[in-house]
């Protein structure tokens, strides 16, 4: 039987290696998934699913937005699904599989740290966790006399970031010993 060989793009060739095998289906094992999956899934909802999308399904009528968020949902359905693919099947991330294609990481990686910083630092975000924030305070959706207070919580939310930007690697670890503590609760 020929051995298939798949072109590493411009990056060296992947290794090889058997997978190990999978831990017992326990409970406590099953828990200690569901803690840090409900973590990674919590910070991916943001203000658009909790606030503006049902605000503009309001103010836009339902039947105008639906089609666009059918497609929004299914097409990254199915891109999330091919991403998991290819990470089960490579044992890296994805970004390193676009690092493979053409013109090559050295173009990939500048190009993925500017858009990183441009989303990280783009004051966009900030705008809009400032209208989720003084909606959940103020109990309505801000308006143009709520100006003032939009910028200040703008700016309480960039400062926010940064500080958590900052401190990354010691968020990650507390959530972690964070949902640690949470699947040993459950366990009892």
């Amino acid at each position: 039987m020929a051995e298939f060989k798949v072109d590493p793009g411009k990056m060296p060739d992947w290794g090889r290696a058997d997978l190990s095998a999978p831990p017992a289906f326990t409970f406590k094992n099953v828990l200690s998934v569901i803690g840090p999956g409900t973590i990674a899934l919590s910070m991916s909802i943001g203000s658009g699913e909790w606030l503006m999308g049902p605000a503009a399904i309001v103010q836009f009528a339902a039947p105008a937005l639906l089609w666009i968020t059918t497609i929004a949902v299914f097409t990254q359905l199915i891109f999330n699904q091919e991403c998991a693919r290819y990470v089960m099947y490579t044992g890296e991330t994805v970004y390193s599989g676009f690092m493979r294609t053409s013109p090559g990481p050295r173009f990939w990686g500048w190009f993925y740290a500017i858009i990183g910083g441009l989303q990280q630092g783009w004051p966009g975000w900030a705008a809009a966790s400032a209208a989720t924030i003084f909606a959940a305070v103020a109990g309505h959706i801000p308006g143009a006399a709520d100006k003032g207070a939009m910028l200040a919580w703008g700016y309480v939310s960039f400062a926010a970031c940064v500080l958590v930007l900052s401190f990354g690697g010691i968020v990650e670890r507390g959530l972690e010993k964070i949902s640690t503590f949470i699947c040993y609760l459950r366990e009892f």
